[in-house]
């Protein structure tokens, strides 16, 4: 059986493929996180590792700001923060894409 261009009625017919549950396009990310999210070791793995390098980051960030200011050097890195986050959500996405 060619595994690329899979219609609905090969996936229907075949042997190797088992129907779990019809679900509807709007209950699609539910159902998603149902089958996949609660069981998959990988993705409680990956999900907590985010949660924890978006913590950091933030962290960071607070703890620098507040560096800045304390020690006067406040223009320089807000230029670069500014121009950061500015790279990030211009230039950055173009470029992953």
């Amino acid at each position: 059986m060619k595994r690329h261009g899979l219609t609905p009625d090969d996936l229907l017919n075949a042997k190797e493929f088992e129907l779990i549950e019809q679900v509807p396009y709007s209950d699609l990310k539910s159902f998603i996180l149902k089958e996949i999210g609660h069981k998959s070791l990988l993705i409680k793995v990956y999900s907590i590792a985010q949660i924890i390098a978006v913590l950091i980051i933030v962290g960071l960030m607070v703890y620098y700001l507040f560096g800045f200011i304390y020690n006067d050097k406040f223009e320089t890195e807000l230029v670069t923060i500014i121009g950061s986050i500015i790279f990030s959500f211009t230039l950055l996405i173009v470029i992953h894409n």
